[in-house]
């Protein structure tokens, strides 16, 4: 029974300890794109959205193992247009130059 209640108590400490490191990484990138792209805590919020939904997306994507080749390549090129879709809604020129990698902007000109 003891061993019960301690293992219990573990998982519960780490459920709480993963909950917390999870909300630092969002506060600590949320605030690393209010200083970077110089936006209020509302806009950085959203574009931290933005960005964690690309990326989980794109995580499936890549664990998908019936995709392959032009197949994958083209999910991959719709998601990161998507994503920069989204973000031009919320950001200027200069913002978006300092989020989206050049070689994005180069498939989002020749898509």
């Amino acid at each position: 029974m003891r061993y019960l209640k301690a293992l219990l108590s573990i998982v519960i400490v780490g459920f709480t300890v993963n909950g917390f490191a999870q909300e630092s990484k969002k506060q600590i990138q949320t605030k690393l794109y209010r200083t970077i792209l110089q936006i209020d805590s509302s806009k950085a919020d959203t574009v931290w959205q933005i960005q964690d939904s690309y990326k989980a997306n794109l995580s499936l994507i890549m664990a998908d193992t019936t995709l392959h080749g032009i197949r994958r390549e083209r999910k991959i090129h719709a998601l990161m247009n998507n994503r920069n879709e989204k973000l031009k809604r919320h950001l200027g020129e200069v913002q978006l130059k300092k989020i989206i990698s050049p070689t994005e902007r180069i498939i989002d000109n020749n898509r």
